[in-house]
């Protein structure tokens, strides 16, 4: 019986030994940046895991978005050596949070399959709009609204646009001027916040319009559900790209389209010099056929 003993202790120890071990995915990167394991230096890419002792080598304008096995983020911004040890130790492991890691694998794994399928989304390549007869609003033509705040973004160039965010009776409760092809609404406007439908539409000159995009807010208890599961989502995540591009995987992932749209958008601009958010928003727009590639 002592052997085997013995060996149940030996198998339990290992099992709760390799429960604590501490690793690293990397959800985005950008730039030149190796590890080195022993006397073994490799390059750093997309989905690779970090564990055990190395050292990772960040270059100038580099940029890592890191995944702990906790649910934990970490953000490198800046150039430099930087030890496995000195990583873990910025990560307070007081809770797993395992919808963290849900996403971050859910947002991976559809680049393998995407990829696999032979899809490729370039950041360098032209897109175009779908017509020139229409404003193309980057948005489906009816999705539901969970946030207060709203990306909306157009394909067409034009000098300026006009916002329209009407009622449901196509009665305009709110108007502006857009210089360029984006801007952020503010759904909390005293003239939209009671609203539970909202219709907007994007106008140009020459009579070139949108389609009216219709937005329905859910309803409080399906609210109240996805900002807890919000919350969970990002209690161990700061204000960051990072932050946002998980997020927006959760709201496609529910179906929440327009939410998705604006988290990318703000992953985006919080990181403008890191390919991988565009790469992200790019790949929305497309998967959604809200924009094609330039023929």
């Amino acid at each position: 019986m002592k052997p085997l003993l013995t060996t149940l202790i030996l198998v339990f120890s290992f099992v709760a030994g390799n429960a604590q071990i501490n690793t690293f995915k990397i959800l985005v990167q950008n730039g030149e940046s190796e590890i080195q394991i022993g006397e073994v230096v490799t390059q750093l890419k997309k989905g690779m895991v970090l564990s055990g002792d190395f050292t990772l080598t960040v270059k100038e304008g580099a940029y890592l978005g890191l995944v702990h096995n906790s649910g934990h983020v970490l953000e490198i911004k800046e150039s430099g050596k930087y030890d496995a040890n000195d990583l873990y130790g910025k990560i307070e492991v007081t809770e797993t949070n395992m919808i963290v890691t849900r996403y971050t694998d859910f947002i991976l794994n559809r680049e393998i399959s995407e990829k696999a399928a032979g899809i490729n989304y370039e950041i360098m390549r032209d897109f175009e709009p779908f017509s020139d007869s229409e404003v193309n609003l980057y948005i489906p033509g009816a999705t539901e609204l969970y946030g207060d705040k709203l990306a909306l973004e157009w394909a067409n160039e034009s000098e300026f646009s006009i916002i329209r965010v009407m009622n449901m009776f196509e009665e305009v409760l709110l108007e502006e001027r857009v210089e360029g092809q984006r801007t952020m609404l503010n759904l909390e406007n005293e003239n939209l916040k009671k609203e539970e439908i909202l219709l907007v539409k994007v106008y140009q000159d020459n009579d070139v319009e949108s389609k009216a995009v219709a937005l329905k807010r859910i309803d409080h208890e399906t609210r109240t559900q996805h900002t807890q599961n919000l919350n969970s989502l990002t209690s161990n995540i700061s204000n960051s790209a990072l932050l946002e591009l998980i997020s927006a995987a959760y709201f496609e992932d529910n179906n929440l389209l327009a939410d998705a749209f604006t988290s990318y958008v703000n992953a985006m601009l919080l990181a403008p010099n890191v390919p991988d958010y565009r790469s992200a928003y790019n790949e929305f727009l497309i998967r959604h056929k809200l924009l094609k590639l330039r023929q």
